[in-house]
């Protein structure tokens, strides 16, 4: 699978998210019940 124009894929606790090439070097913070954050 690979991800939209301007976008690119990341993945994160098993979870692969496509993030927009404008975010980079995201850190992940912490998850809950409601999702993740970077």
């Amino acid at each position: 699978m690979s991800a939209r124009p301007g976008f690119y894929q990341q993945e994160l606790n098993k979870t692969v998210w496509e993030v927009p090439e404008r975010y980079q070097n995201l850190t992940p913070v912490g998850s809950g019940a409601y999702g993740s954050v970077w």
